[in-house]
């Protein structure tokens, strides 16, 4: 699939343009279990599994398989985002009963994701948040990016939250310390502004 050089900036969602339906959907969530794909005693290298009471928006593949996770709740008035996460679907069969989380793999197939969808699935994902909430955010809600310290790393800021920064955060943090760094939604910024239609 040949991706368009530019999105309709009038389109009310955006991103969405040209990118088929059949390519993805989305699921809204009151909580969520972060766990493997398989049993976790089958896995040589499992996920500790969490179960997370915060609202989340899955973003899934055209097979069905949820790829990517953004957690968040309304706090005192503004939106918080606690994580924006990719989820184990890649693995390799070690044995007749043993698998293993393979990172690279992953990699690849995020990476033929972002082809289908035209963006990196994080992108997307926030793009979306951000389209839900529109009419909130333009009435002055706020919305604030939370990245904790155990997440501190540079291949996650890189692939993740670095992007997402850039694109769609001020670049000063409005709170740092030696545990938590807190962002907020820039209305500056070309995408976020073409997201709400305030241009």
């Amino acid at each position: 699939m040949k991706l368009p050089k530019k999105r309709l900036l009038v389109s009310p969602t955006w991103y969405k343009d040209n990118i088929p339906k059949k390519s993805f959907r989305f699921e809204e969530k009151d909580s969520f279990d972060y766990t493997d794909r398989y049993q976790q005693d089958i896995v040589m290298n499992p996920l500790v599994p969490h179960h997370s009471l915060q609202k989340h928006l899955v973003l899934y593949d055209k097979t069905g398989i949820p790829r990517f996770a953004l957690a968040y709740m309304e706090v005192a008035g503004i939106f918080e985002i606690y994580a924006i996460q990719r989820l184990r679907t890649q693995y390799v069969q070690i044995s007749q009963n043993k698998y293993e989380w393979s990172p690279a793999l992953e990699t690849e197939a995020n990476k033929r994701f972002a082809k289908e969808l035209g963006m990196f699935p994080s992108e997307f994902i926030m793009c979306e948040f951000l389209h839900r909430f529109a009419d909130e955010i333009k009435s002055g809600k706020p919305v604030r990016l939370r990245i904790y310290s155990l997440v501190k790393n540079k291949s996650l800021i890189a692939n993740i939250y670095g992007p997402i920064i850039e694109r769609f955060f001020k670049p000063k943090p409005i709170f740092e310390n030696e545990v938590l760094t807190i962002y907020e939604l820039s209305l500056d910024k070309k995408r976020v502004r073409a997201i709400l239609g305030l241009d």
